[in-house]
């Protein structure tokens, strides 16, 4: 559970440091279908992260608590439902 939660962990950090560069490499291009993308990927992929702040490093760190928190909730959520199905299947259980 370590190993997933901190592989989610650096995927949200370089996801929006990924973001973050984009934004320096766009900085001035004309409006249009391109920066449309851009603006509805960081919004989509970076929910917490601005992104018209590029210069924070605390959207990239942010983002990865972020990648985690949703990650670890996901296995714990995982894990209680395979204990209550195996609770339900249990020789005691005669149902």
């Amino acid at each position: 559970m370590k190993k997933y939660t901190t592989l989610a962990a650096l995927l949200g950090f370089f996801i929006s440091a990924f973001w973050m560069v984009l934004g320096f490499i766009l900085f001035n291009a004309p409006n249009g279908r391109i920066a449309d993308l851009y603006y509805l990927g960081g919004e989509l992929l970076c929910p917490i992260f601005p992104v018209n702040s590029a210069h924070d490093i605390y959207g990239p760190l942010v983002n990865a608590v972020l990648y985690a928190s949703v990650m670890w909730m996901g296995l714990q959520v995982k894990a209680w439902l395979q204990s209550s199905r195996d609770v339900s299947r249990s020789p005691e259980n005669p149902n």
